[in-house]
């Protein structure tokens, strides 16, 4: 008899299923403290980077250029977006092993991990950025804290290299 009182009680709290469903797709709920990084303008595309908050590495930043230019230092567990302008880029860590070369389109959203390869007898950590699908982003990213303003170079004036 209490088992029928504590299964209403439990489907209450957690919430109906198609709301979580919905909010697990949608990016709208993650809001970063950079009101430059989380507002979104017309006919740019937003890339989110992040980083998983791991022992390995931890205080080392990860710094990613664009297009040849320092555009933020990723921290350990943090995460932050930037607009870039569509077409053709470079995005890569300040090592020569990893990039990503796409070409953006307007008004969509791309999703990186950012994090750290496999240490090698012979070579060195190196660092790593890949494209990821938008439903692991999601989720891993709202796991995460925004990065802070000082570790993001990157302004709605900086674009393709030109302040």
């Amino acid at each position: 008899m209490q088992l029928w009182l504590i299964v209403p009680v439990l489907l209450v709290s957690l919430g109906a299923p198609g709301q979580q469903a919905s909010s697990a797709t949608s990016l709208g709920t993650v809001s970063s403290s950079n009101s430059e990084t989380a507002a979104t303008r017309p006919g740019m595309s937003t890339c989110y980077f992040y980083r998983h908050r791991l022992t390995r590495d931890a205080i080392k930043k990860i710094d990613i250029y664009i297009d040849g230019v320092k555009a933020i230092k990723l921290v350990n567990g943090r995460w932050t977006s930037i607009q870039l302008s569509p077409g053709h880029h470079l995005i890569k860590p300040n090592d020569d092993q990893h990039g990503v070369e796409l070409d953006l389109e307007s008004d969509k959203t791309y999703y990186f991990e950012v994090g750290f390869g496999e240490k090698t007898l012979v070579h060195g950590v190196h660092k790593q950025i890949k494209p990821v699908l938008k439903e692991q982003a999601v989720y891993e990213i709202k796991q995460l804290k925004p990065l802070d303003q000082e570790d993001i170079a990157w302004t709605p004036k900086v674009q393709n290299g030109k302040p």
